[in-house]
């Protein structure tokens, strides 16, 4: 490979280190700072390609401590010791430097911050799919109460009620707001667990996407806990149909037997037995059918 390839090589890579870091090079000089490619423990500072090079071949600088760049690099410095903070004791749940392990942590399970970040990540991912799967669950419910709405048959009696009686139209009216303001109240409550879940998978995926390890460990158990929200296991789309879908066949029926009979009373007035049957009739089911073939409220 001849030299123009390979600083074009090199120019290359400098571009796409630029293009996936925000942490700028701390040795640049000037308003034209390029991105950081690594941070370094001991040196404290953020390297751009060019700058890093120094580590990569100085032999003092070889056995320095490199990570990717983070912009509060400082955090990662141990305030009493000034030593990088590299290790992480699982049992009092705090970063460690080096002398920090000889002060009060000798016998504890102690792991490399990079380890315990990992481990961590993975129970952010498996808290984030159920995260992923409560959103689904909800938005399934929610599409359920409104094509439960919507498959509402009642209006297709409207025509039939109306001709009744208008406090039986009344009583129609009354249960169908009350089941859609039921819906209104249980989609608007699914809604708002949609929307604080989203915010929990919004701030899973960006700690899953972090590479600021600190962060990560430190904000970790407060955005793998699930949020406090209702289990939604039964069944919520009835919403009170059923009773009203039976009731309004009762009266359908009802409606069509007094109907029948008035019809044959009309068509037939020379017929004594057909007006003494319909009053017969009539007179032996008062409680169970009314007198007057529009008077049929009592059905619901």
């Amino acid at each position: 490979m001849n030299r123009d390839s390979l600083e074009m090589a090199d120019h290359t890579k400098m571009e796409e280190s630029q293009n996936t870091s925000n942490v700028l090079c701390d040795a640049c000089h000037g308003n034209q700072k390029l991105s950081a490619v690594k941070s370094c423990f001991q040196c404290v500072t953020s390297f751009c390609e060019t700058h890093l090079e120094n580590h990569k071949t100085a032999a003092r600088l070889i056995k320095h401590k490199l990570i990717d760049p983070v912009d509060n690099l400082e955090d990662y410095i141990c305030v009493k010791h000034e030593k990088p903070l590299e290790l992480f004791c699982r049992d009092d749940r705090t970063f460690l430097c080096s002398i920090c392990i000889e002060i009060g942590h000798k016998a504890h399970n102690i792991v490399p911050i990079e380890q315990e970040s990992g481990d961590q990540r993975a129970q952010l991912e498996k808290t984030q799919a159920e995260v992923k799967m409560m959103i689904q669950d909800r938005i399934k419910k929610t599409e359920e109460i409104k094509s439960s709405e919507k498959n509402n048959n009642v209006k297709s009696l409207i025509a039939l009620i109306e001709r009744c009686q208008s406090e039986l139209l009344e009583v129609i009216w009354q249960k169908q707001k009350a089941a859609e303001k039921q819906a209104e109240e249980l989609i608007q409550e699914l809604e708002q667990e949609i929307s604080e879940l989203k915010r929990r998978e919004t701030a899973l995926e960006q700690l899953l996407h972090t590479e600021d390890h600190l962060h990560l460990l430190q904000t970790c158990s407060s955005v793998c806990s699930l949020p406090q929200v209702k289990s939604w296991t039964s069944n919520i789309t009835d919403l009170n149909t059923e009773i009203f879908k039976k009731a309004l066949q009762g009266l359908q029926e009802n409606i069509k037997m007094e109907l029948k009979k008035f019809f044959e009373i009309i068509h037939c007035p020379h017929r004594p037995s057909v007006v003494q049957e319909s009053s017969a009739s009539d007179s032996e089911s008062t409680d169970s059918v009314p007198s007057h073939p529009l008077l049929v409220s009592e059905v619901l």
